[in-house]
């Protein structure tokens, strides 16, 4: 795997802390023992990025083209990174179905009536 650097930092190590097979995961509530690894930042540029592969290379379609619905669970800190996609989305023109507090087959259901290009849960 090819080293990217963020700002001089060695970033593959941190992503790998968050990718665990179809999803990613992580620390979204700091609790002192641990660092805090879902930041607003890293979820805003992480859905950023998931909108520029979307638009590059699933669909190619532009970005304000695309639209995606987001859902949460009932966690503590679902609505802070709920909110920090929605502000990564919206800096590339997506629009944005947001379905808050909802399990996985709402959204997928949704998807399947509304012209939606992804889930993003």
């Amino acid at each position: 795997m090819t080293q990217k650097k963020q700002g001089g930092t060695d970033m593959t190590g941190i992503y790998k802390k968050f990718k665990s097979g179809t999803d990613i995961r992580g620390i979204g509530i700091g609790n002192g023992d641990e660092p805090l690894y879902m930041s607003d930042e890293f979820i805003s540029k992480a859905s950023a990025a998931f909108a520029d592969f979307l638009s590059e290379k699933k669909t190619g379609k532009a970005a304000d083209k695309l639209t995606v619905a987001i859902g949460h669970d009932p966690r503590l800190s679902a609505g802070r990174i709920s909110a920090a996609v929605v502000r990564g989305l919206a800096l590339r023109g997506v629009n944005i179905i947001d379905c808050s507090l909802s399990s996985t087959p709402p959204c997928l259901w949704l998807c399947s009536i509304c012209p939606v290009t992804a889930p993003f849960r």
